[in-house]
């Protein structure tokens, strides 16, 4: 069998191909797997036939572990957007031309059904009729391209937080003085968005789209998730993962990516991303309103209470104030807060209007 002449629709019809897909046979998994490494030319194809299947979820699958599935993702996103940046140079006005591309491609299709048996004939239908919505949707994406996607800024001021519902159905919780950029509606094949400050993600799950999330060097993918990217300083990046998997990377160097699951943390300094537990408490509270110190030094606490009551904190005799400050606040008042957790420091307060001073003492 000539694999290398098959068309989408010639996919799609292919069992093997099915089994592939839906990870429900390994050898044919295996077999497609190392065919698509080696036919980078048939990426498009191959996408598109498996995006289609994807949409039907025709029968059960056995699922792959969610690294390898991020990966396999990964290597074929990387090379249809090559495959993309080509399609994309052609103009708008050729996008009949591309409608009725799509078109002919169902109507060979159609031809397919009546050279098959009755089972087949069933199921090709079946394709045929998700496909035809199918291209009609995507037709509709081709027509933004990449230098027309509608981009979308928001940010977060000091002493405020926000939560945006995303075009895939992705809610995102930012924190104070945040900034984030993302497309008003996603393209077929990325989901991507680029952060400065933290977020906590709830990533609505589809295994043919990763969702990507850029913070300066740093690269985290997901199929469907949730979990909290701290990135105040793009030097030193934190993703604490509460449910599912997620990939991280350091787009700069050449190590290896890390995986993580639920309850374990990737920080990213110095091109080095090591692994590691947390308090899920301390990395997850403030979406609900909590503010939580665990073991923080003085400066972790004026940054803090800058972001989190939008003031100004000067400091007096800093040096005098040492030791580490615990203590957890749910929706508490600044006064509250400063009165909590200087009771058992070194150190006095103020507070005039949007003004902190802290005060050490002997």
């Amino acid at each position: 069998m000539d694999f290398g002449r098959y068309t989408i629709d010639d996919f799609i019809c292919d069992e093997t191909f099915q089994q592939y897909v839906f990870h429900s046979d390994k050898d044919h998994f295996d077999f497609w797997n190392d065919w698509v490494e080696r036919n980078p030319h048939k990426i498009y194809e191959v996408e598109e036939a498996r995006k289609v299947l994807l949409e039907l979820q025709v029968g059960k699958r056995t699922r792959l572990p969610e690294d390898h599935l991020l990966d396999i993702n990964d290597k074929i996103n990387r090379i249809l957007d090559k495959k993309t940046n080509n399609l994309h140079t052609v103009k708008r006005n050729k996008n009949f031309g591309h409608l009725e591309e799509k078109k002919g491609k169902v109507r060979s299709i159609q031809k397919n059904i009546f050279g098959l048996n009755k089972v087949a004939a069933v199921a090709a239908f079946l394709v045929l009729a998700f496909t035809g919505i199918f291209y009609a949707i995507e037709v509709s994406r081709d027509a933004v391209t990449k230098e027309e996607l509608v981009m979308i800024e928001k940010l977060v001021p000091r002493g405020q937080k926000l939560t945006l519902t995303l075009s895939d159905g992705s809610v995102v919780k930012l924190n104070s003085e945040s900034k984030i950029q993302f497309p008003k509606t996603f393209s077929t094949n990325k989901r991507e968005v680029f952060l400065e400050g933290e977020a906590y993600f709830e990533v609505a799950r589809n295994e043919s789209n990763p969702f990507v999330i850029h913070t300066g060097e740093i690269k985290t993918t997901v199929l469907g998730t949730s979990f909290n990217v701290r990135a105040y300083n793009h030097n030193k990046v934190q993703v604490a993962v509460s449910s599912g998997k997620v990939k991280v990377e350091n787009t700069k160097t050449e190590l290896e990516s890390v995986f993580l699951s639920s309850n374990e943390m990737a920080r990213c300094a110095n091109d080095k991303i090591e692994l590691s537990a947390f308090d899920s408490e301390k990395y997850f509270g403030w979406k609900d309103g909590v503010l939580v110190f665990k073991g923080a030094n003085i400066d972790e606490v004026i940054s803090a209470l800058e972001r989190w009551y939008d003031v100004s904190v000067h400091v007096v005799d800093k040096e005098l104030i040492t030791g580490k400050f615990e203590g957890t606040y749910s929706n508490k008042s600044l006064d509250v807060v400063m009165e909590g957790i200087s009771y058992t420091s070194k150190f006095t307060y103020t507070i005039e209007n949007k003004n902190l001073t802290i005060i050490g003492k002997h």
